[in-house]
């Protein structure tokens, strides 16, 4: 049995964060404590592989079923050609389950105390917990049995022994060897507290699977990677490394636009490249001196990759196409499935959904509404500053409008949606508009009283226009043979353009 005594090398524990409260474990104050420690800055300096253990994802009732035919191989139809793809899973008393009968009488054992919400509390909580235990060695038989090994023991000691049971299973189809675990989150005892990990838990077991590696042979640290510190070349390593990611990127996108009607969202993936070109080269700067060869060659790469980025107008406009269509795919599959929801039909009948499975479905799409307004509001802003034709830009900001529509749900006839199309696109350039006129552009002499006044006049006779379309739109809306949703939806997008109306004309006030 492996020795729990601390090792030389043992890194201090990190006090536990409170919700709710100013955290006690900042970054500063986290970096500090473990700085603070001889040993962990000794085997800092060191180096050497590293102990991983990671919260790979939670479960919520079956949920823990799917993350249990994962781990035993067991989640695909069997395949006669490779025999074996099943492997065995080992229990916290030792005992082996393999295939999924006996996966799924484990998991019936364990549903028994699933789906228990507290009283007052509406979702139901975690059930199951999914770690994974990697060792920074070569994935040889013998080294994927020490690994195993050493989580054994580490789970006995804080999962087992602490009351909490678990699956685990060796997985030998990646780079390093690596153990799968699903704990119960449940406690044998009844009553018993609930199984949870904070970063100060994971450190601790962390720093306890490294020990446990050392022991049986493979030296591990529990080192955090960004505390080692870096010498010059290996920062010129990770430039290289960053260098040769980047052009893969840049690669990729270049296929993807060349694909006939393109829908990846391009101009949001050229700026990340872009981005990440320029924090190359400021890495660049710090390790080279300047005018020096090493830092021209290196710069020279990370200009042919911007370079490639930064072609000519027609890949422009097709970048600009395929970010359009992109996300107009992304705010019709939002609407297809709100609309399963909210607004079922004839052809397409509500679904019907446990609670918790519905629960999951909105917090998903959630996700997805934020995501792709977020991408509109990013690709709209690409547009206006880029270098394509005034028609093209039009063209593109227009289809966003509508994709911006499509999300919220309105659409009643074809006049009307365009009158409201074209309000949108009126309340977002009178805020150009009001800038422009209002705010001198630098080195401009200040404006003359009169140019302010006659500035103020056309800023109200664009308002006032604009009001009258706002009040034409909501009488159309108001007499549309439309279901309530989809009108009130409209009347929300009008009460949303007048208030950004009076927001805008309170500061065309001369003080």
């Amino acid at each position: 049995m492996i020795s729990q005594k601390p090792y030389e090398e043992r890194a201090l524990e990190q006090p536990h964060v409170k919700k709710g409260g100013k955290s006690q474990n900042s970054a500063a104050a986290a970096l500090r404590l473990r700085l603070s420690s001889p040993g962990y800055v000794k085997a800092a300096h060191r180096g050497g592989a590293e102990a991983v253990i990671k919260v790979a994802s939670f479960a919520r009732g079956f949920q823990t079923r799917l993350i249990m035919d994962y781990i035993g191989r067991t989640d695909k139809e069997p395949d006669p050609d490779t025999p074996g793809q099943e492997i065995e899973l080992e229990n916290h008393k030792g005992d082996i389950f393999k295939g999924k009968d006996e996966i799924q009488r484990v998991y019936e054992e364990w549903a028994k105390d699933f789906g228990k919400a507290k009283p007052g509390t509406k979702r139901p909580p975690r059930d199951a917990t999914h770690i994974v235990f990697s060792a920074g060695a070569d994935n040889t038989p013998k080294n994927r049995k020490l690994t195993l090994l050493a989580a054994q023991e580490v789970a006995r000691e804080h999962f087992a022994n602490k009351g909490y049971d678990y699956l685990m299973g060796l997985h030998q189809d990646a780079d390093k060897p690596h153990v799968h675990f699903v704990v119960r989150n449940h406690h044998r005892e009844r009553g018993g507290k609930k199984f949870k990990l904070n970063p100060a838990d994971l450190f601790v077991i962390r720093d306890h699977f490294a020990r446990a590696l050392r022991e049986v042979g493979l030296d591990h640290v529990a080192t955090l990677h960004r505390d080692r510190p870096k010498d010059a070349a290996t920062i010129r390593a990770e430039i290289d490394t960053g260098i040769k990611q980047v052009r893969q990127k840049e690669n990729w996108l270049r296929v993807q636009i060349e694909k006939k009607a393109p829908d990846v969202n391009a101009l949001k993936h050229r700026e990340a490249i872009l981005d990440t070109v320029t924090r190359l080269n400021d890495q660049i700067k710090k390790i080279t001196k300047s005018k020096s060869p090493e830092r021209a060659e290196l710069m020279g790469e990370t200009r042919k990759i911007k370079r490639a980025l930064l072609k000519s107008e027609p890949d422009l406009q097709t970048q600009i196409e395929s970010t359009v269509r992109g996300l107009g795919k992304n705010a019709l599959r939002y609407r297809e499935l709100i609309n399963e929801l909210t607004n079922p039909t004839p052809k397409q009948p509500a679904i019907q959904l446990a609670p918790q499975e519905l629960e999951s479905r909105k917090k998903y799409l959630a996700g997805l509404e934020q995501r792709t307004a977020r991408d509109i509001a990013l690709a709209r802003e690409a547009i206006k500053k880029s270098e394509a034709s005034k028609p093209d830009k039009e063209l593109a900001l227009e289809a966003l409008r509508q994709h911006g529509r499509l999300m919220q749900g309105v659409s009643i006839d074809k006049e009307t949606d365009k009158l409201l199309d074209r309000l949108a696109k009126e309340v977002e350039n009178f805020g150009e508009r009001y800038k422009k006129l209002r705010n001198p552009v630098s080195g401009e002499l200040p404006r003359s009283t009169l140019e302010r006044l006659q500035n103020r006049r056309i800023l109200e006779k664009q308002a006032q226009s604009i009001e009258k379309g706002i009040a034409q739109a909501q009488k159309s809306v108001r007499l549309a043979p439309v279901s309530p949703k989809i009108r009130e939806a409209a009347q929300k997008i009008l009460k949303q353009h007048q208030q950004t109306m009076s927001r805008s004309l309170g500061k065309t006030q001369e003080k």
